[in-house]
């Protein structure tokens, strides 16, 4: 098995919230996390990989559990920071629409699955010093 196979099925048990299959010797932590990294979907494999029996040690799971850490705190300050925004342009009768990971991260099972680097609104035109 690759590494790419084993992060989709990381990936799979955790969509399907299914047990994971245990990671195979001859596939390295390191390489998992970062190919989960690099594609945005580490936190995804992290749900699985905190349910196996063999988890990452050492320098390999600080860096998990780290990253993981860090979804959490952007995970929450995106959702407040799009709240504030959505209300005070209400407040101020501003025509605001949430767009795209906006919208659907509220859609996943969890939050934390939908990892995004920015908040999308369409403001009204010509509102937007406002």
């Amino acid at each position: 098995m690759t590494v790419s196979n084993y992060l989709i099925n990381l990936i799979r048990a955790t969509v399907r919230n299914e047990m994971p299959i245990e990671k195979l010797d001859d596939i390295s932590w390191r390489d998992l996390f970062e190919l989960a990294v690099f594609h945005q979907v580490d936190e995804l494999a992290f749900f699985s990989v905190e349910k196996l029996k063999n988890k990452p040690e050492g320098e390999d799971r600080k860096l998990w559990i780290e990253r993981h850490e860090r979804s959490e705190v952007i995970d929450v300050l995106q959702r407040e920071e799009a709240k504030l925004i959505i209300e005070e342009a209400s407040k101020k009768q501003i025509g605001i629409l949430p767009l795209k990971g906006t919208t659907f991260k509220n859609l996943y099972p969890n939050t934390l699955f939908r990892e995004m680097g920015d908040l999308d609104f369409l403001i009204e035109p010509g509102k937007i010093d406002e």
